[in-house]
């Protein structure tokens, strides 16, 4: 991480977040924001907004104004700023519990790469990833079940949808054999 803090915070609006203005940050470079997910065992970096640094280091919001977007800063909590090697798309969906079921608390992640998150109300998941296939894995934690499935981040400012559903597997058993 280039910067990181702990925010104390209270009374933000429904629909407002705050900036982030860091100094001394590698000029003409992509970041993610990101806050420190801590829930039930499970520990990674929750994206909540990708970033640019202009020539002389001045951080800028690379979220629309409108449409699907990362939440920002909404509330207290630990956070990194993670520089990036390459623009992050954006990546949306419901995710399943292994009833089929929208849940929240799901956790869903990136395959080979280190964003975490949980669904939200509805199951709803917001994540990034850099061009290209892209695999999201959901997992049940009140069964351990997982689901998988692999987008494609075509240009990283139109958003992706991927909708999974975490599989039940059981225990695995031998085939019967028949015997004459």
């Amino acid at each position: 991480a280039v910067a990181g803090f702990d925010l104390g915070v209270t009374g933000i609006g429904a629909g407002k977040h705050l900036t982030l203005q860091v100094s001394a940050i590698p000029t003409n470079s992509l970041f993610v924001l990101a806050r420190v997910l801590v829930e039930s065992g499970l520990f990674g970096p929750e994206p909540v907004e990708r970033l640019v640094s202009d020539a002389i280091g001045n951080l800028s919001s690379l979220e629309p104004a409108s449409g699907e977007r990362l939440p920002g800063i909404t509330g207290a909590g630990q956070y990194g700023l993670v520089q990036v090697a390459a623009a992050q798309g954006l990546i949306t969906g419901v995710a399943r519990n292994a009833a089929g079921q929208p849940a929240a608390g799901l956790p869903v992640r990136m395959d080979g790469q280190p964003w975490l998150t949980l669904s939200g109300s509805g199951g709803t998941f917001r994540l990034v990833s850099p061009a290209g296939d892209a695999q999201v894995t959901v997992t049940d934690p009140g069964t351990g079940d997982t689901g998988q499935t692999v987008v494609n981040i075509s240009a990283p400012d139109t958003p992706v949808n991927a909708n999974l559903a975490a599989i039940a597997s059981g225990p695995s058993c031998p085939q019967p054999v028949m015997r004459p």
